[in-house]
């Protein structure tokens, strides 16, 4: 079973900074990272934990930072 890092991970599309930033802010917040693995494990697919991983990270990019790219899935 792969963790929620080895998740991010294998999906791809994220940048190095993005990734990092990320790890971080769920290495610090554990109730979040639960949750986020929990959810990500619920999808089916690599397209749709993609879409939820960017749009959680919509959600989080201001606590991160102002580098961060809007995301948003069709």
């Amino acid at each position: 079973m792969l963790n929620i890092y080895e998740i991010i991970e294998s999906l791809g599309s994220l940048e190095q900074a993005e990734e990092d930033k990320l790890q971080t802010y769920l290495i610090k917040n554990q109730k979040e990272r639960e949750e986020l693995y929990s959810a990500l494990n619920s999808r089916k697919t690599n397209e749709s934990k993609l879409c939820l991983l960017k749009s959680f990270l919509d959600t989080i990019s201001g606590m991160l930072s102002n580098n961060f790219i809007k995301y948003y899935c069709p």
